[in-house]
């Protein structure tokens, strides 16, 4: 099983179903695999850290971004496109994401875009509270 660690800002958008999925960079680790389990996290290795939620992977696409693009599975988004993956995955702006983006990883970033069901993360959240 994998877990990703989220900044704190992220979690409301994650409970809610607007973040559907997470840019994470190639490293050393193996990325989830469509079909198995992945743990959502905030706040891991602090005394802060608990867990979002636990859900399944429904499909990982190879995603490249630039200073201003992004490349999915080899091809390059158009602006509409474009603006709802950076909206769904918790940012106002595409802007936004490519700002984070440069500050965390530089240009360019390769890794994988993993998406999960967004209804299977706000059933948990209905009742965790």
């Amino acid at each position: 099983m994998v877990a990703y660690n989220f900044l704190a800002k992220f979690v409301p958008a994650i409970k809610t179903g607007r973040k559907s999925h997470t840019f994470r960079v190639y490293g050393k680790r193996r990325h989830v695999r469509p079909g198995r389990l992945v743990q959502l996290y905030t706040g891991m290795r602090t005394k802060a850290c608990r867990r979002i939620a636990e859900t399944t992977c429904t499909h990982v696409d190879r995603m490249t971004v630039g200073d201003d693009y992004i490349m999915l599975n080899g091809q390059i988004l158009g602006h509409i496109r474009l603006k709802k993956l950076t909206q769904a995955d918790g940012f106002d702006t595409p802007a936004d994401f490519f700002a984070w983006v440069k500050a965390t990883h530089g240009f360019p970033a390769e890794g994988v875009l993993v998406h999960w069901d967004p209804e299977d993360v706000i059933r948990q959240a209905d009742t965790d509270t």
